[in-house]
C-alpha cells in the first residue's frame, strides 16, 4: 500500500576524492573535522524536517526523509554550498521497504553516471506527495549490560571488536529482511526496518544470543517520520530499561 511506503534519501559529496587531493598530503585531519561537521549539519537539518540521517560511508550518508519534498532538498543543497567547500548530491525515492527505497535511489545515481562523469549539484527522483507521508518503522538495538560484560572486563578495544562484530553480524541479518542497519554509538544500533514483522525481530534477537552469546533487546518505533519513529524506537527500549516488561522487544506507534 502507498500508504505504508518508506522515502529515502541518499547523500553523496560531489568529487569527494580529485578534492581532497588538493589538499596536499597532511589533510586527515582536515578531512575529519570536514566529514563531521558536515554530518552534524545534516543531521540538524533533517532533524529540524522531521527526518533522520545515518552514516553509509564518511562520504555518502543515508536519510529517512518522509514528508521532506524536493523543494526542501534543494533548500539543504543550498545550505551546504554556503557553509562548506564541497557540494551534495541527492537521490529520494520510495519503496514498499528501505532496501528497496535506497536500491531505486542507487540506479537512479548510477543512470546519471554512465552519462556524465562528474556530476554536482543533482537533486533527482521521487518524493511521496503532501497528503502521503508514508510509514516508518525503526528497530534501536542495544546489548543487555554491556559495560558489566566487556566495558568493564575487557580492554578498550577488545570490547570495541565485539561491537564491530555484533554490527556486521546485525547487518547481514537486517539486510536478508530489506532493512538497513547504521551503527549508533556504543552498544547501540538503529535499523530501517518497514516490512519486517515483531516476530522475526524476536526470533533475530534469539538467533544472535544462541550464535554469539550477546543478549539483545529491542525498541520498535512506528510514525509517519523518520524523527518521530527514532523517538518511539528509543522510548521503547527505555521502558524494556526500566523493567516495565519483561519481554526483549516493545513497539510503540503514533500515526
Amino acid at each position: 500500500m502507498s500508504s505504508e511506503r518508506i522515502q529515502i534519501t541518499i547523500i553523496r559529496i560531489d568529487d569527494y576524492g580529485p578534492w581532497t587531493q588538493t589538499l596536499g598530503d597532511d589533510r586527515e585531519h582536515r578531512l575529519q573535522i570536514l566529514q563531521s561537521q558536515l554530518y552534524a549539519h545534516l543531521v540538524d537539518w533533517f532533524a529540524s524536517q522531521n527526518g533522520v540521517v545515518f552514516y553509509n560511508k564518511y562520504d555518502e550518508m543515508i536519510a529517512v526523509s518522509n514528508g521532506i519534498p524536493l523543494s526542501k532538498h534543494k533548500d539543504i543543497q543550498r545550505s551546504v554550498a554556503q557553509r562548506f567547500p564541497v557540494n551534495i548530491s541527492m537521490s529520494v525515492s520510495v519503496g514498499e521497504t528501505p532496501y528497496e527505497a535506497q536500491l531505486k535511489a542507487s540506479e537512479l545515481f548510477n543512470e546519471v553516471l554512465r552519462r556524465v562523469a562528474e556530476p554536482r549539484s543533482l537533486l533527482i527522483g521521487e518524493a511521496l506527495s503532501p497528503i502521503n507521508k508514508g510509514l516508518v518503522k525503526i528497530v534501536h538495538f542495544d546489548v543487555d549490560d554491556f559495560t558489566r560484560r566487556w566495558t568493564n572486563t575487557q580492554s578498550v578495544y577488545e570490547s570495541a571488536r565485539i561491537v564491530r562484530r555484533l554490527y556486521y553480524e546485525l547487518t547481514e541479518l537486517m539486510f536478508e529482511n530489506h532493512s538497513l542497519l547504521f551503527y549508533n554509538g556504543g552498544d547501540n544500533y538503529v535499523s530501517v526496518s518497514n516490512g519486517m514483522p515483531l516476530t522475526r525481530v524476536e526470533q533475530l534477537i534469539s538467533n544472535v544470543d544462541k550464535r554469539m552469546g550477546i543478549p539483545l533487546k529491542a525498541g520498535i518505533g512506528v510514525s509517519r517520520t523518520g524523527r518521530k519513529a527514532m523517538q518511539l524506537a528509543t522510548s521503547s527500549l527505555e521502558y524494556i530499561r526500566e523493567g516495565k516488561t519483561q519481554s526483549k522487544v516493545h513497539v510503540l506507534e503514533e500515526l
